[in-house]
């Protein structure tokens, strides 16, 4: 039972990263195309300049690379057509013309997007430590985007209801009965967020608050211009809180190397094509050597152990294509994935979440 069980954690450790991947590259090639800055590099930096120093979380979506990709827009037909609740719109203009329906923007002319949180809990029911009653995690996203007030409001009303105005710090702030915060930062800049969210932008716009710096900062640029970059800065106690919830819910008794990821400083997710094939590569950074050593060996045997269990050929043999390294005191995980891989990869995925068996195997309660 105990294979099992690690089987379960890999499979939603895997099916996590998928659907993520996915989800960001869904989001962005519905989201935008079209004019594109002078220097991306130095529209992203100021966009990074708005963010607070109580960041924990960054996230950057290059969406002009997701848009040129002909394979993306094929994966994302292909999930429309396997969709059994018919979420994913059934064409790009489809979803263009949701997202712009939704927004009131001109979803063709955003720019850059760029996404942070400022608590961002790793599995904790507690509410205290980053999500709200609702479940929803604190933070913003910051859109460069030429925009009509007047349509961005009516649309918002459409969707969530009369929106309130308010003051904070000199910047006008616009609420929802949803409790979504809207301000306009600039004449091409928007916040979207909570409260805490927005008002911690505006704190930073108006010269009150610090932008974020330090090692968040410095892995986010250090990382280029991916398709899609994540970086995460854990809290310890999200981290403790975790490993005793999910540890013994996985495993009925947590395995000694998950006492490494007590000492997990940075979290590191990439997501671009590279010689006609996807790439996704996590780094994991921790205090020391000896914790990554070991966290890469639980790691690699949880991996083998459900290419032992898998009840799919295909997935088994798409797990041997991940490759898991370490160096000092870094654990590298990566794959690379063709299209037609990733393509078997969602029907797989897709097969088994309509197999209430297979479901219940896997993850039972």
């Amino acid at each position: 039972m105990n294979g099992l069980m690690r089987s379960a954690l890999v499979l939603r450790i895997l099916r996590t990263a998928i659907a993520f991947s996915a989800l960001i590259a869904l989001i962005a090639a519905s989201a935008c195309a079209g004019n594109q800055p002078a220097s991306e590099q130095e529209t992203e930096t100021r966009l990074l300049d708005l963010v607070p120093s109580s960041a924990t979380a960054l996230i950057s979506v290059q969406v002009k690379d997701l848009l040129a990709d002909p394979d993306l827009d094929r994966l994302r037909n292909s999930a429309s057509d396997t969709d059994g609740e018919d979420t994913i719109p059934s064409s790009m203009s489809d979803a263009l013309a949701e997202a712009e329906a939704a927004t009131g923007l001109n979803i063709e002319a955003i720019e850059e997007a760029l996404l942070f949180f400022t608590e961002l809990p790793l599995g904790s029911d507690d509410t205290e430590s980053g999500d709200d009653e609702d479940g929803n995690t604190r933070g913003a996203v910051l859109l460069r985007v030429p925009y009509d007030r007047t349509s961005v409001i009516a649309a918002l009303e459409k969707e969530e209801g009369p929106l309130v105005a308010s003051q904070y710090n000199g910047q006008e702030l616009l609420t929802s009965g949803e409790e979504t915060v809207v301000a306009f930062i600039s004449e091409s800049v928007i916040v979207v967020g909570d409260t805490t969210g927005v008002q911690a932008v505006v704190d930073v716009s108006a010269g009150t608050t610090a932008a974020v710096a330090g090692d968040l900062r410095s892995a986010f640029e250090a990382l280029g211009s991916p398709w899609v970059k994540v970086v995460i800065q854990p809290a310890r106690e999200d981290l403790e809180s975790t490993l005793q919830s999910e540890g013994g819910d996985f495993f009925g008794e947590a395995p000694p190397f998950m006492d490494a990821f007590a000492k997990l400083t940075l979290i590191k997710v990439t997501f671009e094509k590279a010689g006609g094939a996807f790439v996704f590569q996590a780094m994991l950074d921790f205090d020391d050597a000896a914790a990554a050593q070991q966290a890469s060996d639980g790691i690699d045997g949880l991996v083998k152990t459900f290419g032992a269990f898998s009840p799919d050929e295909s997935l088994g043999q798409l797990l041997d294509k991940i490759t898991i390294g370490t160096v000092a005191n870094q654990v590298t995980i990566g794959v690379q994935l063709t299209p037609a891989e990733v393509e078997q990869a969602m029907q797989t995925m897709q097969a088994m979440d309509s197999s209430e068996g297979d479901s219940d195997l896997f993850f039972g309660e």
